[in-house]
């Protein structure tokens, strides 16, 4: 069982090319009684969260980490405590940007990524263009479409995906964050989408995941990420340019699958053949978010991967 009584968090603030970004760092401070290595020493550990979501879906995570590693997780751009894009556009090489700038500021030597879902596909992009600062890669149900589905969406022209998407983000960029009555509700919602998701853990990422803003009559809380995440700017390079993506990142890789998910499995389509060095596994009870369903099982896979890359 982790010690937690030792472990602090704290929120810093990173100035990246499109605004700030807001992060949380979970550390182990050494003591006379309790001597450690200090966060200079340690490797460090970025998380990277998914679509809606916040550094804090981590927290479990983290925590596990943190008496070894530094770990750091921010809250990706429109999401949680980060600023929404000013224009409203999102587009994962913003994302990539934003990541480079981050692992940069709080690292002079390589770190390891860890990352979830959309967090997972700005991961890989980043490593593959920043091998030089990637120590390794564990990417949780984040490669991207299968095979088959890339296959079906290419089929529409670039000018069909141009138009669908121009009108999906002039609808969404004039919603209104989605309002909720208090945390509370906020975190019965993510358990129902999640019913692995303890209590605890729940209300965590419900009051990271909204926010409190002032209306004509008082104030209300809402959901804090923007929606027009909704409308990511469409890609314009093919599956078979992303599977040679995958080819040009030279640090070792774990894909982590949940059995029970319904994404696709990454060796029985094919895709993970694309990787110069990755290694799978797949919780066998575990849906869409293995880090939540069970979060022991998860850390001792990754951190067993971490000490092997590391060796």
């Amino acid at each position: 069982m982790t010690d937690t009584a030792r472990i602090t968090s704290t929120e810093i603030t990173i100035e990246a090319p499109a605004g700030p970004l807001v992060a949380t760092v979970w550390d182990t401070p050494s003591t006379p009684h309790a001597p450690t290595t200090t966060a200079a020493e340690r490797e460090t550990i970025v998380l990277v969260h998914g679509m809606k979501d916040t550094g804090h879906a981590w927290r479990r995570v983290a925590e596990a980490l943190a008496p070894t590693y530094r770990v750091i997780a921010p809250d990706l751009r429109g999401h949680g405590a980060s600023p929404w894009s000013a224009d409203r556009l999102y587009a994962m090489s913003g994302f990539v940007a934003d990541l480079n700038a981050l692992v940069t500021a709080v690292s002079a030597k390589p770190v390891m990524l860890v990352a979830h879902s959309l967090g997972g596909n700005i991961a890989l992009r980043f490593a593959a263009a920043r091998s030089d600062i990637v120590h390794a890669l564990v990417v949780v149900e984040g490669i991207g479409p299968s095979p088959s589905k890339a296959g079906e969406e290419e089929k529409s022209s670039a000018a069909e995906r141009q138009r669908d998407w121009l009108a999906r983000h002039a609808c969404l960029a004039h919603t209104a964050p989605r309002p909720v009555s208090d945390a509370s509700a906020a975190a019965d919602i993510l358990q129902k989408a999640n019913p692995a998701l303890d209590r605890p853990l729940a209300l965590t990422m419900a009051h990271r995941a909204t926010r409190v803003i002032d209306v004509a009559h008082g104030t209300t809380r809402v959901w804090a990420h923007d929606p027009a995440l909704g409308a990511i700017i469409p890609e314009d390079y093919s599956h078979t340019r992303k599977m040679e993506m995958f080819g040009e990142i030279t640090c070792p890789v774990l894909l982590v699958y949940g059995g029970a998910s319904w994404a696709s499995n990454p060796a029985d389509d094919g895709r993970l053949a694309h990787f110069r060095d990755a290694d799978l596994v797949v919780m066998p009870s575990a849906g869409h978010w293995p880090h939540h369903d069970d979060a022991p099982a998860f850390t001792a896979c990754v951190r067993r991967f971490l000490e092997r890359t590391s060796a």
